[in-house]
């Protein structure tokens, strides 16, 4: 009896080492999409995320506010003995909101990393005890703090969006989207219609993907999260070091081996030189730099020694865009550019130093800052009081190109494609001179499809020399429209499909007889004669190619009575498909002789149809099939 119960302790110790075994590694998931696969599997093995006992992974369902605290938390590198201090400290404030026991741990963690604070514990995770989902907007957040990246969101000053919902968060959440973006960790191009859906719930296989990015972030860049106990870096290991903090910015800078001369603009204006040796503390936007990452004009909190010695540098990056008009163009060294611009109905002048490395478009162009002059539009992009990037457009400059549109909003707006293939788009001055065909004309007279050369001063337009492009086109009319501005539609003889407006003066002939718009008809051949975007005159033939197609079926619907076959058109040396419609008069021949019908044919059987064009249909009185498919 001991041997049999022996046996048994064995056999069952021996279940549980491979219980605990195979659950020490990934579990394989029945539910997982393939789209999420790798990013939840990596999640899995890193011990991140977990499945359900019952082999899924259930990735519709909905993440909370604890349950992202938790994965989260998992992430951070905290060693067991202060995660364990960490719960110490705040057990009795879970207690009292309700953390759910398996969660303590990692909201603890969050709570002591300053991922979350207990205000927002207090007044978003719980309703009535019961844990609320996480929303996507304040996921970006908590990630943003894990990856060590608030001091780069709270620097940012400018911030584009491309999300056609961005408006619905505050300046201050965009920031972290935005850099949430930047890591790759949100997708930049939003849903199907262009959002964010900043209060949209986060579901368990998108939680993966964004945990999987900001690991990978977190391991290629070593973060770890480090608890602030309050202690400065203010004294050296022997004596004790006063230190006072200067705030200001850098206004030159000298790097000299080791050392780095820095002078700072101080509270009284006067410039200072101060000295960064090796063992002093670069910090710019919260990240840990060396001396060449510093900058004249980075904006700087510098604690210093009473020797004038850095202790420690806090930078913030300031990035800023001007848009106006500019006033002083100082070739010196170093460049300056002066711009003048509004803010409301009030004008300001700003000058900025230009940096040796700045990026200039000029007209859209690639450019160099001295072709840059007094008077130009331009954008200036300014990153710690030094220009790094200016678009100007010339005060004065021609322009040629094709017009694609003219509209009155309500002034008279002209855009047109440029030789490099731009789109531009230029109002027009009330007392422009516009010539057509050398000949004064009015506005109105501009044709979609002139070629223009244009006179432009400060992007309105001065003078318009226009000149008609005459073409030529054929092919089979499609769509006729009689309208306030009649149209033509035809597919070409590169089976194009494309549209013309008809001249007010446009000459029709049809079989070389005088005709009207009214005569024409789908299905007829027509040789064009167009003048920029108009029909000035048109040869149409009214025959069809003949009264007899032969040719090979490539499509039939028998629900709509039209079948589609491939001939080859012996005029124009090509083949074409001409679609066949059937009616209840329509007899069908089979291969044998016999009578058949339409259901019977199929795709690939070669055919002769006989039958006749109206109003532009070609309908079969007799189809003949001459070989089976």
């Amino acid at each position: 009896m001991k041997i049999r119960r022996s046996k048994y302790f064995i056999l069952l110790v021996v279940a549980i080492l491979v219980v605990m075994q195979t659950t020490a590694f990934a579990q394989t998931f029945t539910d997982v999409p393939d789209w999420a696969k790798s990013y939840i599997e990596k999640m899995n093995e890193a011990g991140i995320i977990t499945g359900y006992g019952d082999g899924t992974f259930r990735p519709n369902g909905q993440v909370t506010r604890e349950q992202a605290m938790v994965m989260i938390g998992r992430m951070l590198k905290m060693d067991s003995q202060k995660k364990a201090e960490a719960v110490k400290e705040h057990e009795a404030f879970m207690n009292e909101v309700g953390v759910s026991s398996w969660a303590k741990e990692g909201v603890a963690v969050c709570l002591s990393s300053g991922i979350v604070s207990k205000d927002v514990i207090k007044t978003k995770f719980y309703v009535a005890k019961v844990p609320q989902t996480v929303q996507k907007d304040e996921l970006c957040i908590y990630l943003t703090r894990a990856m060590g990246l608030e001091g780069e969101a709270k620097s940012k000053v400018i911030i584009n969006l491309p999300f056609i919902d961005s408006e619905l968060m505050a300046l201050k959440v965009q920031a972290y989207v935005e850099v949430m973006i930047e890591k790759e960790v949100i997708n930049k191009a939003g849903d199907a219609q262009g959002k964010f859906n900043p209060k949209s719930t986060v579901n368990r296989a998108v939680m993966a993907k964004m945990l999987c990015v900001a690991y990978d972030y977190m391991q290629n860049n070593d973060v770890s999260t480090v608890i602030d106990d309050g202690e400065g870096d203010n004294e050296d290991s022997n004596n004790d070091v006063k230190t006072v903090d200067i705030d200001g910015s850098i206004t030159d800078l000298l790097l000299a081996g080791k050392e780095a001369y820095i002078t700072v603009d101080g509270p009284e204006s006067d410039d200072v030189v101060y000295i960064a040796g090796p063992d002093s503390k670069i910090y710019i936007d919260g990240k840990l730099k060396d001396f060449d990452d510093l900058s004249e004009g980075l904006n700087v909190i510098v604690k210093v020694t009473q020797d004038k010695k850095i202790v420690e540098l806090n930078g913030t990056t300031i990035s800023k865009e001007y848009e106006g008009t500019i006033k002083e163009r100082i070739l010196a060294n170093p460049v300056k550019i002066q711009i003048e611009y509004k803010v409301g109905t009030k004008k300001y002048n700003e000058t900025f130093k230009v940096d040796d490395d700045v990026e200039v478009t000029l007209d859209g162009k690639d450019a160099f800052i001295y072709q840059v002059d007094k008077g130009d539009i331009a954008t200036i992009d300014v990153r710690n009081n030094m220009i790094v990037a200016i678009d100007a457009e010339s005060k004065n400059k021609d322009v040629t190109g094709v017009i694609k549109d003219l509209s009155f909003k309500p002034d008279p707006v002209l855009t047109i494609e440029n030789n490099n293939g731009i789109t531009l788009e230029y109002e027009i001055d009330n007392s422009a001179s516009i010539k057509r065909n050398k000949k004064s004309a009015e506005i109105t007279d501009l044709k979609i499809g002139d070629k223009v050369e244009l006179e432009v001063e400060y992007n309105v337009i001065d003078r318009i020399e226009a000149s008609v492009i005459k073409t030529d086109d054929e092919g089979t009319i499609e769509a006729i429209l009689i309208a306030k501005n009649n149209k033509l539609t035809i597919t070409n003889k590169e089976k194009e499909e494309v549209s013309y407006f008809l001249s007010n003066n446009v000459e029709i002939e049809i079989d070389n007889k005088k005709s009207t718009i009214y005569d024409l008809r789908l299905g007829y051949f027509v040789e064009l004669e167009v003048e920029s975007d108009e029909i000035v005159e048109i040869d149409a033939k009214a025959t069809s190619i003949g009264s007899q197609y032969e040719g090979t079926i490539t499509y039939i619907n028998e629900d709509a009575n039209v079948m589609i076959i491939s001939v080859y058109n012996y005029d124009k040396k090509e083949t074409e498909d001409v679609r066949v419609d059937v009616t209840d008069k329509t007899s069908f021949i089979d291969i044998s002789g016999d009578s058949t019908r339409f259901r019977y044919l199929d795709e690939h059987d070669k055919v002769i149809v006989i039958g006749e064009s109206d109003g532009g249909i070609f309908k079969a009185k007799t189809v003949i099939v001459t070989s089976e498919h």
